[in-house]
Formats: C-alpha cells, structure tokens, sequence
C-alpha cells in the first residue's frame, strides 16, 4: 500500500479531532468550566505568542479565510465542515443560506461558533437578504434556459423550480462575494458543505 494512503487518513483524522477539542475548550462546554471566565488573555490558536509557548487565533480581518455557502438539510455535515475548515484555512467569516424546501435549520449548528473567544464571523442568510421578488425575479427567471431534451416532459412548476435554483445560486454567490469585497476580505472560499479545501503537499523542489 502507498504511504499517502496510509497518511491522508490519519492526517485527517487529527486535524478533525484537534479541531473539535479546541472548539470544546475555548467555547467551555466541559463539566468544569466556567461560562463567565475572563477569555481576554487566554492564548489562542494561529499566532505565536511572544513567549513561543502557544498559538492565538487569528484576527478575523485579518488572517482568516471567508466562504459562501449553500446548504439543505445538511446538518450532520455541516459540524464537521465547519470544524475542519476553521482550524485548515483558517475559516473566519462564514455566510450561509439554507433552501427553502429544506425541513431543518443550520441555525442550532452555526450558534455554536458564536462565541466570540472563535473569533468566527458567522451568518445566516434568508432569501430577503439577496434574491429579488416580484416581476423583477419572473424576468430574472425567464432568462434561464432549460434542459434541452424532447424525450423528458417538464411541467411548468418543474420549470419554475429549476430556474428559480439557478437563479438563487447566482444571486447568493453574488450577493455574499459582494459583502466580503466591501468588508475587504481578500480570500473566498465557494464550495458546497460535502466538499473540503485540501491544500496540495509541497514538494522538493517548491
């Protein structure tokens, strides 16, 4: 067996492990910790401290990574998404918007990293936040062009559907990207939640 497949996996591993352990204990959810603490000289994670013996985390305007995402009842991923991009980019301000057919809010999920010792900028988004309506979103939707196939019959509600995901798509994307260049940041992430930034490995000669 090829030593990269031995090592990606436990690679991965840890990086999830230690991701959710340094969540657990900045955020105080053990038996013994205090919820009222004094977190303002705590080391964190990300910058050495002048003393070399721990890492802060980063400023969120400054060394952190931004992603837009869409997401439908993606709970379960969502946790680990989250995590492992927080400690691998590292991911510091976070947009999110969840489907409307969707049956369950990323709400309790994302209120998680909403301590402010994460220094994790996150928001959900609902569609009032960036997609039109009326006979400005009819126009929009008529500009979709459809599935070319004479053998598949589409009714017109299927229709709108499909257009109207296409157009929220880009409108989100739009609408977020918009947001981070006005607030300055510089690096966007545009992935969906079951897909993960992997950085390449550097080789001898880079």
């Amino acid at each position: 067996m090829r030593t990269e497949y031995i090592i990606a996996p436990i690679l991965f591993v840890s990086v999830v492990i230690t991701s959710f352990a340094i969540f657990n204990s900045t955020v105080g959810f053990s038996q013994h910790a205090d919820p009222h603490r004094d977190l303002s000289n705590q080391p964190a994670l990300g910058r050495p401290r002048d003393d070399g013996l721990a890492y802060r985390i980063p400023a969120p305007s400054s060394d952190g990574l931004s992603a837009c995402l869409l997401v439908k009842d993606d709970n379960d991923r969502l946790v680990e998404w989250i995590a492992y991009h927080y400690v691998t980019l590292p991911l510091r301000h976070l947009i999110v918007t969840s489907d409307p057919s969707a049956k369950t809010s990323p709400r309790a999920v994302l209120d998680r990293w909403s301590a402010p010792a994460l220094e994790l900028d996150v928001r959900l988004w609902t569609d009032a936040d960036f997609l039109p309506g009326g006979a400005e979103l009819d126009a929009l939707l008529e500009t979709v062009a459809l599935p070319t196939n004479r053998k598949i019959s589409i009714s017109p509600a299927e229709r709108r559907t499909f257009r109207t995901h296409i157009v929220r798509q880009e409108k989100f994307l739009g609408a977020c990207l918009d947001a981070f260049r006005r607030e300055g940041q510089d690096w966007v992430v545009l992935v969906d939640s079951d897909e993960y930034v992997v950085f390449n490995a550097r080789r001898g000669d880079e």
